[in-house]
């Protein structure tokens, strides 16, 4: 006998999830980021949202491959899924970068938790590479929140995707919070 739920249900799943590390998918990002906004007006909150992505993957895939870049993909999704909080959801945004919504929580929360992120990532990502430079992988985040950075998901986005840049421009392995009034604030590494 054929279950018709079960289908509808894996359909479901496969259609919000990457396939190669398991994560939410950008779809799935937007429709999450959509409940928030409603949530956060709602009940007159913010939260926050973060944006990363791994620190020189292309040179990485270069020289290790795009197997072993895989491979990293999927170690930082399992390290990312363990060291945020239950409430947290993370999606792969597209290629080496990730997308973090941080519900009911302010920026400076949000720091914590994206360093946190930031340093079991690079602690505990295994070396097993022969040709890449670099010792460790390491990622870089920018941060925004709602409503304070943005009122729809683009502005939210754009804000993040901003001091994202910053952190990447400034060296690389850290967290940058974006400020509207005093433009970017970096953090320590």
């Amino acid at each position: 006998m054929y279950n018709y739920h079960v289908t509808v249900e894996r359909l479901k799943e496969v259609s919000i999830t990457d396939y190669l590390t398991g994560l939410y998918n950008r779809r799935y990002f937007y429709e999450r980021c959509a409940e928030e906004i409603r949530r956060s007006e709602r009940h007159n909150m913010s939260f926050s949202f973060a944006m990363f992505d791994i620190d020189d993957f292309k040179v990485f895939n270069d020289s290790e491959g795009h197997l072993a870049g895989d491979a990293v993909l999927k170690e930082i999704a399992h390290i990312a899924k363990k060291s945020l909080r239950a409430d947290d959801v993370i999606c792969r945004f597209g290629g080496e970068e990730f997308a973090v919504i941080m519900p009911q929580t302010a920026k400076e929360e949000a720091f914590v938790v994206a360093e946190r992120l930031r340093n079991n990532i690079k602690n505990l990502v295994t070396c097993r590479w022969e040709r890449f430079p670099n010792k460790h992988i390491t990622i870089s985040l920018g941060i925004s929140s709602y409503p304070v950075d943005g009122n729809n998901i683009e502005e939210l986005i754009r804000s993040a995707d901003e001091s994202l840049y910053k952190a990447k421009a400034t060296g690389k392995d850290k967290t940058v919070i974006f400020k509207k009034t005093t433009n970017l604030y970096d953090s320590q590494k």
